[in-house]
Order: structure tokens, then sequence, then C-alpha cells
């Protein structure tokens, strides 16, 4: 047994048997330390021998997008190069079509995703049957600015923002492409928060979409 795991069996069994509601919380704040730090190593040890964050997810009883966001600077360093699919191409276009249509100065995480809802393909018709469609999104994203709610102190840049954090997800899953699912995924990360607020006035949440895409 390692001295990690020796300190986890102490200290759970002087929480469990000291009479004194102080003294066990205490106890119970170093081992949960010790557990976070143990699970840390544990993640760290299933990523470089191939587990994928999907397959971690799973054991800890989390989705995938908790883990990648929690355990991403766990994953081993690969200069495997990652390239844009010509269908997330298609769906880059169609965003910046989108942010000309409607006036912004800039294309934001929202029309990106409605670059992925107008692509077609699978994700399009994930995100379709979970209740988001471009056109929904688009009159929500359209009220939502006309509310005055919407953020732009972080626009610019975003493309480049979303696409490095869609690459991010794609090598995580072993993707030599970054495929659309990434694309909708990272752009409701999006630091602009535009995606997020589109779906929101949807009544759907990203969680909902990310069960839909997979992860």
């Amino acid at each position: 047994m390692t001295a990690p795991q020796h300190r986890i069996c102490r200290l759970a069994d002087e929480a469990a048997a000291t009479r004194e509601p102080e003294e066990a919380l205490e106890k119970l704040r170093e081992l949960r330390d010790e557990l976070v730090a143990f699970e840390r190593t544990r993640v760290a040890q299933a990523l470089r021998t191939g587990s994928s964050f999907g397959s971690v997810a799973k054991a800890l009883g989390i989705s995938r997008q908790a883990a990648h966001r929690r355990y991403r600077d766990l994953a081993p360093a690969t200069d495997e190069p990652v390239t844009l699919s010509s269908h997330v191409r298609r769906a880059i276009q169609l965003a910046r079509d989108e942010a000309t249509a409607t006036g912004a100065s800039t294309v934001s995480s929202e029309h990106l995703l409605i670059g992925v809802l107008r692509s077609g393909g699978s994700a399009s018709a994930a995100l379709e049957a979970g209740g988001v469609n471009a056109e929904s999104a688009r009159r929500c994203i359209r009220m939502v600015n006309d509310a005055g709610n919407e953020s732009r102190a972080e626009a610019n840049g975003a493309v480049r923002a979303v696409l490095t954090e869609a690459a991010g997800l794609a090598r995580s899953r072993g993707s030599r492409y970054v495929k659309a699912e990434h694309l909708a995924l990272a752009a409701l990360n999006g630091a602009d928060g535009g995606a997020r607020r589109a779906i929101s006035a949807l009544g759907v949440t990203p969680e909902t979409v990310r069960e839909r895409l997979g992860c």
C-alpha cells in the first residue's frame, strides 16, 4: 500500500472513531483533500495508459465535459496535429455569414452555434432533437440583444478561442479532425456567453446539449 493510501485509510479510521464532532470534521477535511489528490493521480494514470475522458467520466459518475474541464491539464502532451473537417469549415463560413447578416462587428459563439445548426449533419440533428434549431436560436439571440443583455467584452478573438478548445476536445477524443460536435461544445463554453444565453432562452440547459452530443 502506498503512502497516500495509508493516509486515506488512517484518516477514515480516525474520523469514524472520534466522538468529538469538530475533530471528526477536521479529519474529514483532511481526508477529502487526500481523496482529491489521489483521484487526480489515478485519473492521470488512466489517461496515460490510454483511457478516454469519456471512460474516466463514466467511472466517476460525471459528464464527459465535466471530466474534461476538471482534468484536461492531466492529459498527456501530444504533438499530433488536429485539423478542421470540411464540415466544420462550412459551419464557420455560415457563422461568418450569420454575423454579417445581423450586422455584428465580429463572429461570436452564438454565430458558431447557428453555423453548426445550419450546416446539417449528426450534430445539427442532435441539437434539433434537444429543442435547439437555427431559427429559434436566432430569435432568442435577437431578443436577448435587443434587451441590452449582450456582452461583447470578450468577443474579439472568440473564434480563435473556441477553435482552440474544439481542437482540444477533438484531441482528447482521439480524433484527428475537429468535427461539428466539438465546435458546438466549444461554442457553449465560449467566454462571450452568447451560445449559452441562446440555448438558455430556449429553456434548454448546456448539460442537455452535451448529453445530446454524446459527452
